[in-house]
């Protein structure tokens, strides 16, 4: 306050000679006075408050999924307001680093309903273990359907499949649409590989021991744990059922997702293939974020090799 009153009267150098303080000091404080001035008088307390509603709902959302929530629902503010708003109640998360992936020699998607992940995860309740077998788009992130069950065989990764393809296609399937699986047990059976071919549904497996190569549905796994299982121990299958049902609808309709400039999966979906104009600014968004990742990725590598 003081630095504050005394600048209207004197320089910053007559300033830092009669209080003994560092210029430094004197312009940091100064200009962190008019930061939050600026903030104050330019954001709504509607927009504030909706920053936090947003925040104390969703605990593991970091700055840029609470910005694209309110984006979502015709609320347009610039990210580092909301980064802000959210630092300034201690509603942030901690930094995560994402790892870059290595280049594969599997198939690449470039429209969604061309190739689908599926794998097997466990979900612990208090009173048993159960499994949740999902299958989601490679390039629109859209889950399209899953299998949650007290076992993991081959015939629950069959009935994760037919209720994918159920609820994605309504049964007709595309030309030369492909599943990418691990070499799981279930995955291999005669069983499952069969009633690929009934459905004309393509296997491509990833190599043993490169579980990066389904990165994918590991990282959606996570998110799915992070977001809507971990936040509250689960009593039982009954209420894991219930659960697993209503974040299959967030996840596809309301949860940002960043990979796809932070829409809803669904959402996407729509504008992708309704929209050409929509189509052509992705792919300019893509390029800009594979080329990021090129550099983050040539960036490791070079700290790495002056380690050694």
């Amino acid at each position: 306050m003081a630095i504050t009153e005394l600048n209207s009267t004197m320089s910053k150098s007559k300033i830092s000679r009669v209080t003994g303080i560092q210029r430094s000091t004197i312009y940091s404080e100064l200009n962190h006075t008019e930061t939050v001035k600026e903030y104050n008088t330019r954001m709504d307390s509607g927009t504030v408050n909706k920053v936090i509603e947003i925040s104390s709902d969703r605990v593991t959302y970091g700055h840029r999924r609470v910005w694209a929530m309110l984006r979502n629902t015709g609320i347009y503010v610039n990210k580092t307001t909301v980064y802000r708003i959210m630092k300034k109640h201690k509603l942030t998360l901690p930094a995560y680093m994402h790892r870059t992936k290595e280049a594969t020699r599997l198939e690449i998607a470039d429209n969604p309903n061309m190739i689908a992940e599926t794998d097997i995860t466990y979900i612990p309740t208090k009173r048993e273990m159960t499994y949740l077998i999902c299958l989601k788009d490679v390039f629109s992130k859209k889950w399209y359907g899953y299998n949650y069950g007290k076992s993991c065989t081959a015939g629950d990764a069959i009935s994760a499949v037919i209720d994918s393809m159920s609820k994605q296609f309504s049964g007709s399937i595309p030309d030369n649409f492909i599943l990418r699986t691990d070499n799981g047990p279930q995955f291999i059976s005669d069983r499952f590989n069969k009633e690929l071919k009934l459905l004309n549904i393509g296997h491509e497996y990833i190599e043993k021991e490169t579980p990066t190569e389904n990165g994918d549905i590991e990282s959606f796994h996570n998110s799915i744990k992070t977001d809507y299982i971990w936040v509250d121990e689960i009593e039982n299958y009954s209420t894991g059922t219930e659960l697993i049902g209503e974040a299959f609808s967030d996840y596809n309709n309301i949860r940002p997702h960043s990979t796809i400039n932070y829409y809803p999966p669904a959402v996407f979906e729509e504008k992708w293939f309704s929209d050409s104009s929509f189509r052509e600014e992705y792919k300019v968004y893509l390029d800009k974020l594979k080329e990021k990742r090129y550099r983050r990725y040539r960036k490791n590598k070079e700290v790495k090799k002056s380690v050694r």
